[in-house]
């Protein structure tokens, strides 16, 4: 026999059970756990790739660095399975800190792998700067709207702080590309700022914090949408509950069949 318990379309919402918020917590714990398996994962592919394309000195280097990146990834993990439902979210913030800020300084640093040594500028004329984008779409697998927000505001500040000590080099040459292009300089000498090794173009900053930006908007609003009607489907006891999301109010219903299963309708 399959019984259904109707939830009303007026009025206020339900009270949630508070079984079902501890396992959406325990959802969202284990979408951060899964975020760290992705990024040793990551990391191990990395120390691969510089074994194959650099000298073996330059390659232990990294592996090393690699390395201590992933124990302390493990040590998170190991915090965050024994802490409470409301303090596990504290070392996991921790190290989304630390994550922003080591790749937003390796991105924003020249590259030590050539013989050659480039002026600190050149490194921000890269397409490099995509990976932060990628760790802030890597957030996602935690579920956590939280933890979203706050990966993409440690990712732009991260940023931002870098690309400021960059501009405030001495050498650096801060004219802004819009400027260069509303001056009365012949198309030559406009070309010629642009291709300066030590041009840091402020137009470009700006595109690439609105970049992380927009892309944090977009995880959170289709977690707001997506986590009520897909994964709190999941996760939830199969019971009635009402869910109101950021974006409107979403009724889920359950369907609980005699052998305990819940149906789907």
């Amino acid at each position: 026999m399959t019984g259904f318990v109707p939830i009303p379309r007026n009025g206020a919402p339900e009270s949630p059970d508070p079984s079902w918020i501890s396992d959406l917590r325990d959802a969202e714990r284990s979408g951060f756990q899964l975020q760290l398996k992705v990024r040793a994962t990551v990391l191990a592919l990395l120390t691969g790739v510089f074994v194959l394309t650099t000298t073996l000195e330059r390659a232990l280097t990294y592996a090393a660095f690699f390395a201590a990146l992933v124990l302390v990834g493990w040590i998170v993990d190991r915090l965050v399975s024994r802490l409470p439902a409301t303090l596990w979210r504290v070392p996991a913030a921790i190290l989304i800190v630390l994550d922003v800020v080591v790749l937003s300084v390796t991105l924003a640093s020249p590259n030590l792998l050539p013989d050659y040594e480039w002026p600190p500028q050149v490194a921000l004329r890269f397409s490099s700067f995509l990976y932060l984008p990628l760790y802030v779409m890597g957030s996602a697998l935690t579920t956590s709207p939280l933890l979203v927000l706050w990966t993409g505001m440690s990712a732009a500040f991260a940023w931002s702080v870098c690309v400021w000590w960059t501009v405030r080099l001495p050498d650096t040459v801060t004219v802004g590309s819009a400027r260069i292009v509303d001056t009365d300089l012949a198309p030559a000498d406009q070309l010629r700022i642009w291709l300066d090794p030590h041009f840091v173009s402020e137009v470009g900053y700006q595109s690439q914090v609105l970049d992380l930006l927009v892309s944090e908007a977009v995880f959170l609003a289709a977690q707001a949408q997506g986590v009520p009607r897909e994964t709190l489907e999941r996760f939830a006891p199969p019971r009635a509950v009402p869910i109101r999301g950021r974006l409107g109010s979403i009724s889920v219903c359950a369907l609980r069949s005699s052998d305990g299963s819940p149906d789907r309708p």
